[in-house]
């Protein structure tokens, strides 16, 4: 009886180490998934915050390359508009009228191809007047230098402007194939002498031009337009 009783002992001491040590490995193993578990939860923080800053498209980054790119476009904008503006208040400082919004669009007319014609001469009543682009030159000058004093600064800009507006005025006035060149030089009048010369290689059959002299206010302007059919 005390042999049966000792191996039954053993047996259930065998039983109990047995079930401690299958304890002991559940525990550990619940630990180490518990360990892994807050390893993974780490990471996807992790990889959240990370998305946030980066994917989806919120980065510092991001935004400051953003920000520089629209700064610069704004920029560059600004320039444009500001450049605009002072263009148009030079010449409304110049010709003292406000400018319209049809009269700046006009030069963007859309271009329409045409066929060749095969004409060698201008047909009758278009040719060039040389008296009609005496008469564009005089009222010209009349209109915005009558009553005027010299003004290096003002004149430099005025000269121009007055030019294109000459051409611009004999191209409408009924001529047709006309290549048109026009110029204006003012000069202050201290008492001294000037002389102007041009020479050009033309057609003198349909090719002319013509010059007016204006004098002012202690100043001369000098405005001639050049005239060579395009055939």
């Amino acid at each position: 009886m005390e042999g049966q009783l000792s191996t039954d002992n053993l047996k259930a001491h065998n039983a109990h180490l047995k079930e401690s040590t299958v304890q002991a490995d559940v525990t550990a193993g619940a630990t180490s998934s518990t360990k892994s578990s807050n390893k993974m939860s780490l990471l996807s923080n992790k990889l959240s915050l990370k998305d946030r800053l980066t994917v989806g498209g919120n980065s510092m980054d991001d935004k400051k390359s953003d920000g520089g790119s629209g700064s610069k476009l704004s920029s560059s904008m600004n320039r444009t508009r500001f450049s605009r503006l002072r263009t148009k208040l030079k010449m409304q400082s110049l010709f003292g009228a406000s400018l319209s919004k049809a009269g700046s669009e006009v030069g963007h007319k859309s271009v329409r191809p045409l066929e060749n014609t095969y004409k060698l001469e201008p047909e009758e009543g278009t040719q060039f007047s040389i008296t009609n682009a005496e008469k564009i030159i005089t009222n010209v000058f009349e209109a915005y230098l009558k009553g005027r004093q010299y003004d290096a600064k003002k004149f430099r800009l005025l000269s121009k402007s007055l030019a294109d507006m000459i051409k611009e005025r004999v191209k409408q006035s009924g001529i047709h194939r006309y290549k048109i060149v026009a110029t204006v030089l003012i000069v202050e009048d201290c008492g001294q002498s000037v002389r102007l010369g041009s020479r050009c290689l033309w057609d003198t059959a349909y090719d002319n031009h013509a010059t007016v002299v204006f004098k002012g206010d202690g100043f001369e302007a000098v405005g001639s337009v050049f005239a060579t059919f395009f055939a």
